[in-house]
């Protein structure tokens, strides 16, 4: 019985350890300065002659594709992604682009990138949104499930894809005026081969670079932000529940009832490597301040309400143990006060 006891416990200590250790998307910005591959983030040079150097993700004629992906687990709350990076195009016989593409459904990838290639597009950029199954992702990013022809422009851009739970829009801005080059906006549901996708079920992004012959390509400035107002607990299929929520009913400072009360969310607590915080109708509490602070009194984070939500990275704090979440209204008076626990 007591052999049968330990195992237990031990069990339930493992499906703890196993979800906390869950790398969740977060928002992730990097402008590769330091010229070394992000934390969590794998770097793949994939036919020679990739690399990250000079502050980008380069791949260098002839024949060069560098990818720069993470593995995760998109969070229940979720609505929304943005991937965002800087990129150029030039000139090129055989093909250049850069891009992303998102793995889902395990073996299934959808590819979103412009380049240019004389002898695929003749003298036009194509910016494409493609699919593969299996691990050909150079299928996804040559072969599109759709294409969207462009004049020649050899310059720098700034791209967007945005993705929610039913489609996708994917544009890209001069970086040199501003100007807005291609903004393409499809539901997945229109492409038989997607028609499947869906944004919870993303388990890698990648970024990549590719080119053949003429001239090089690079990628910059990789951006990932997550976005969501529903929140879901999470739960460890096999043993128990392991996150909680911290909902917290603000009341709002010279507003009359009912409409005086805003709900935040904490998430998880206790809490490992991020705390994501939802303000709900954050709109109601301009001018509020959220702060954490230590044992010590020592603030550890603080921000002014100003998005619906944020993720914290908990590496800052000074260490494990207990931390107390502030909220102060308007008038710098402290309206509520919670306990965060840090492992």
């Amino acid at each position: 019985m007591k052999k049968l006891l330990l195992s237990l416990v031990l069990l339930a200590i493992m499906g703890l350890s196993n979800v906390f250790a869950q790398n969740y998307f977060k928002n992730e910005s990097y402008d590769l300065n330091n010229n070394q591959v992000p934390t969590a983030w794998i770097f793949n040079n994939v036919l020679g002659n990739a690399n990250i150097s000079n502050g980008r993700l380069n791949a260098f004629i002839v024949d060069a594709d560098g990818r720069l992906y993470r593995k995760g687990i998109i969070p229940a709350y979720v609505d929304s992604l943005n991937v965002e990076w800087d990129g150029n195009v030039s000139y090129a016989l055989w093909g250049m682009y850069t891009g992303i593409v998102l793995r889902y459904n395990t073996n299934k990838f959808i590819a979103l990138t412009h380049g240019y290639g004389d002898s695929w597009w003749g003298n036009k950029n194509c910016a494409t949104l493609g699919f593969a199954r299996d691990t050909d992702i150079s299928v996804a990013c040559m072969q599109g499930l759709d294409t969207v022809l462009l004049p020649m422009d050899t310059t720098l851009y700034h791209y967007t894809v945005s993705i929610n739970k039913t489609c996708f829009k994917f544009k890209a801005k001069k970086i040199s005026n501003g100007n807005l080059s291609f903004n393409v906006t499809d539901l997945f549901s229109q492409y038989d081969s997607i028609s499947d996708f869906n944004l919870e079920n993303i388990s890698e992004i990648k970024f990549l670079a590719h080119c053949t012959t003429d001239n090089n390509v690079w990628l910059d400035n990789p951006k990932v932000t997550i976005y969501g107002g529903c929140y879901q607990t999470i739960y460890d299929t096999v043993h128990i529940a392991v996150t909680d929520t911290l909902i917290i009913n603000a009341v709002l400072t010279g507003i009359n009832p009912p409409s005086n009360i805003n709900t935040l969310k904490v998430y998880p607590n206790p809490a490992k490597d991020h705390i994501y915080i939802f303000c709900g109708n954050y709109t109601s509490m301009n001018g509020y301040q959220i702060k954490i602070i230590n044992t010590l009194s020592q603030t550890v984070f603080q921000t002014n309400i100003s998005q619906q939500s944020y993720c914290i990275d908990l590496s800052t704090f000074n260490g494990t143990g207990t931390y107390f979440l502030q909220i102060y209204d308007n008038q710098s008076h402290l309206i509520d006060v919670r306990k965060i626990i840090l492992q």
